[in-house]
């Protein structure tokens, strides 16, 4: 974790409209639970690059959950499961909403429904797993999005 004031004053020096009650608002209220803050310390909840230890939230894992991507990396998931690219963990959604949402930032968004029975899944924020990798046969295609 880093300290929350380092990042206020880092956000506020570089940001000349911005105070240290939006960067409060920002955390708070962000509907992913992007944002882990303890006290004085903050830090990332998902979507790191670099190897870091997180606690495992014990919250149970739904059976069934999302995974968003463009039309083009279909195939290759098909055959080879979804595997992290570029992060250390593979991220799903609890809702195929929000993984069409995911999917969207990649391009023509396709949304895949993941079998978690077996996977060991951590919330990493408000309705995101993580999961090492999930295989192939884990794997259903419900949702290609025009």
């Amino acid at each position: 974790m880093g300290s929350y004031g380092e990042v206020v004053k880092a956000v506020t020096e570089r940001y000349d409209s911005a105070c240290s009650e939006e960067v409060d608002a920002v955390v708070s209220t962000d509907p992913k639970g992007r944002f882990d803050r303890d006290g004085g310390d903050i830090r990332a909840a998902y979507g790191h690059s670099v190897e870091v230890s997180l606690d495992d939230a014990d919250g149970g894992t739904p059976g069934r959950l999302y995974h968003g991507t463009a039309r083009g990396n279909v195939e290759p998931i098909l055959e080879e499961g979804i595997v992290p690219v570029g992060r250390n963990e593979v991220y799903l959604s609890e809702t195929v909403d929000e993984a069409r949402k995911v999917g969207e930032r990649h391009g023509d968004p396709v949304v895949f429904e993941v079998d978690a029975t077996g996977l060991e899944a951590v919330e990493r924020g408000d309705g995101v797993y993580a999961v090492e990798t999930v295989p192939p046969d884990a794997l259903s295609l419900v949702q290609e999005f025009a």
